[in-house]
């Protein structure tokens, strides 16, 4: 095996074989949305269906910047995450 290949995470390896990936964070986002929305917060399905349809939006973000700065899908999805968590 090539050695830059061993020292690359799981997520660069997946980005080098051209599969994409996000972390299970935002690829499990929608269980978590309709747990808070339905059952903790009384919200209607319209609302968790809205909620749902950004999931796409976020992958696709997530997606272009990875791509954009070469880095792999699942730095591109920390980074983003990183970026959110720090607006008021």
């Amino acid at each position: 095996m090539d050695l830059h290949l061993h020292a690359l995470d799981a997520a660069d390896l997946l980005r080098v074989a051209g599969i994409l990936y996000a972390r299970d964070y935002v690829i499990n986002a929608g269980g978590a949305i309709a747990i808070n929305f339905l059952e903790l917060n009384g919200r209607s399905q319209a609302d968790v269906d809205a909620a749902l349809a950004k999931i796409g939006d976020t992958l696709t973000e997530i997606y272009a910047r990875a791509d954009t700065e070469g880095i792999s899908t699942a730095a591109a999805a920390d980074a983003l995450a990183a970026s959110r968590l720090r607006q008021p």
